[in-house]
């Protein structure tokens, strides 16, 4: 059972990074705190008619402002716990329950002031354990659910496009990678490219060199040297931090996180941004 338990959170989960979908979220929670609080009224709010809406409506602004300070001030200041295709149920689970608890204690800081009581460790305990006792649970079982929904999904769209996949070639080209370091450039032949991978304010490109797999790391960005593909079908940008190269890809998988194409020489998953999904589909099929 612990076994199983211990593998369902380390299961690859959809991690929302983009500025967007975080404050979607985040209006969203606020929301539906406002009018939870609105329709059931707990905690004493029944007897504050004339105020109730104000209120309800401070609770949700106070749980907006949390979430976003949490994911959009503080969570990219870790870069590596926050790393999209390190990011698994686990891990969703503990940064929303450090969410909840986080909005607990702002609310439960706000419901004291209301109500003119002292701030004691003890008041904050009890409205933190009814908070986290109430969550726990459906949260858990949303984000559950969630991550074997998307993962059985993306596994039959996958093996939908492997029973479809059709081989690429690229023409013979040689082309020359600058690097905004002087004195520094790769110059590969355009079939031996594998793929190029966003490092900060380098890239790391993948190419074959005597049918062996090397590396190297220029001082370029990734939409500099996507230009240079321009009019290549075959080397296309699948994510925000990769460009690949179709030829060599030789199948595609899928988990709660989205497509990974798998390469012929090399072991390294190459993930595909969700809003790519049908135009790598397409290109991998047609």
């Amino acid at each position: 059972m612990l076994k199983k338990i211990r593998t369902k959170l380390k299961q690859p989960y959809l991690i929302k990074d983009s500025v967007a979908d975080k404050l979607k979220m985040s209006f969203v929670y606020g929301a539906f705190v406002a009018l939870f609080l609105l329709a059931f009224q707990p905690f004493g709010l029944n007897t504050l008619e004339s105020k109730l809406v104000e209120i309800c409506l401070i609770y949700g602004t106070i749980t907006t402002a949390a979430i976003i300070i949490l994911n959009i001030i503080i969570a990219p200041l870790f870069p590596k716990y926050f790393d999209e295709q390190s990011w698994n149920t686990g891990r969703e689970i503990t940064w929303t329950i450090v969410n909840i608890l986080s909005i607990g204690l702002a609310n439960a800081v706000y419901t004291s002031y209301l109500n003119d009581n002292s701030l004691s460790l003890k008041y904050i305990f009890l409205f933190e354990f009814y908070t986290f006792m109430v969550s726990i649970l459906p949260i858990t079982f949303i984000i559950v659910y969630n991550e074997s929904k998307s993962s059985r999904r993306y596994n039959e769209l996958s093996h939908d496009i492997n029973q479809k996949l059709i081989a690429h070639t690229n023409p013979t080209s040689t082309i020359k990678i600058d690097s905004q370091n002087q004195n520094e450039e790769l110059e590969i032949n355009s079939s031996d490219l594998l793929f190029i991978k966003s490092a900060d304010n380098y890239i790391e490109v993948y190419y074959l060199e005597s049918d062996e797999v090397r590396n190297s790391m220029l001082r370029n960005t990734l939409k500099s040297v996507e230009e240079i593909f321009a009019n290549n079908e075959n080397i296309i940008r699948c994510h925000k931090s990769y460009l690949v190269n179709l030829q060599y890809v030789k199948n595609v998988s899928g988990n709660a996180q989205g497509y990974k194409l798998h390469l012929d020489f090399t072991d390294i998953p190459i993930p595909v941004s969700r809003k790519l999904n049908d135009f790598i589909k397409e290109k991998l099929t047609t």
